[in-house]
């Protein structure tokens, strides 16, 4: 019988091998429903992935089985880019973020520190409840076109140990005002260089306060337009060829399961062959791997 081994969609689809990491931790297993917890291990956020914010309900990865169905989710909801940043084995797309960075940018200029979820947040439209308790002659910015108002702050962010809260409305950064889209805000912070204090101005309970933030050393604008690219790369292959969505589908109906450690073999026999995923554990979270064995 002839046996191979896929790494769908990252092999698969990119034919790239990547390297495979052993692990001695055996983390227990937790309920889907229970917040994710903080990495501990430096230069690796789960949390927040090239602005993309982890989404456990939507997409529990508790099980391999349940990471599997969560990627097969996330491709038919046309959510390739939240598969790539949050399903897909971490270590494998930042590699190729990285090989993409230095094909797209040769010269390493500037290393600009950008992207929202570098610094922590989420932003969102201000609450127009929030809007309505503000004086409009005793803000310094037009209410109907500009500000943002801060969803989500992710604990020890830039952020966080900055002191800023949910419900905060952005108003500027730097010397720069804040306007009412998102994506105008991270094309300011594409000019902002890492390890330099900037000034974050914000109202809180009508209140104008000003904190300052320490940007982190990371070529955000670089590694978010290669991550992009890497994204477009695959939703391309996934949707030119409708046979990769179905080899997952059965994969995760019907193969079996074997577990040691922080490691996962997905075993599926179908039409005379083997095939076989792998997957891997990270803080209770497993991953689609990029590994791929010789056939038998």
């Amino acid at each position: 019988m002839k046996t191979s081994a896929v790494a769908i969609p990252l092999a698969l689809l990119l034919f790239l091998a990547g390297p495979v990491r052993s692990q001695d931790k055996d983390p227990k297993e937790k309920d889907p429903k229970e917040k994710d917890p903080k990495v501990e291990k430096p230069g690796l956020r789960l949390d927040i992935r090239y602005g993309f914010v982890s989404d456990l309900r939507s997409y529990p990865q508790t099980t391999p089985k349940e990471a599997l169905q969560s990627i097969v989710k996330a491709v038919i909801d046309e959510q390739v880019d939240y598969m790539m940043a949050h399903l897909a084995d971490p270590e494998y797309v930042d590699g190729k973020v990285q090989q993409y960075v230095k094909i797209f940018f040769p010269r390493d200029d500037l290393g600009f520190s950008v992207a929202i979820g570098r610094i922590g947040i989420v932003v969102t439209a201000p609450d127009e409840a929030l809007l309505k308790m503000l004086d409009p002659a005793k803000v310094d910015f037009n209410l109907v076109t500009h500000a943002l108002m801060i969803e989500t702050v992710q604990p020890d962010s830039p952020a966080a140990r900055a002191g800023l809260k949910e419900k905060d409305i952005l108003w500027k950064i730097g010397d720069k005002v804040v306007s009412r889209v998102p994506a105008d805000l991270l094309k300011h912070m594409d000019f902002l260089r890492a390890d330099v204090k900037v000034d974050i101005h914000f109202l809180r309970d009508g209140k104008k306060l000003v904190r300052k933030i320490v940007l982190p050393d990371f070529d955000g604008p670089k590694a978010i337009f290669a991550f992009r690219q890497l994204v477009k790369e695959t939703t391309s292959l996934f949707f030119e060829d409708a046979a990769r969505l179905q080899e997952l589908r059965r994969f995760a109906k019907d193969a079996e399961w074997s577990i040691e450690g922080d490691r996962a073999v997905g075993t599926l026999k179908h039409l005379g062959t083997t095939k076989q995923v792998f997957l891997r554990r990270e803080e209770n979270r497993w991953f689609l791997e990029n590994r791929q064995i010789k056939e038998k």
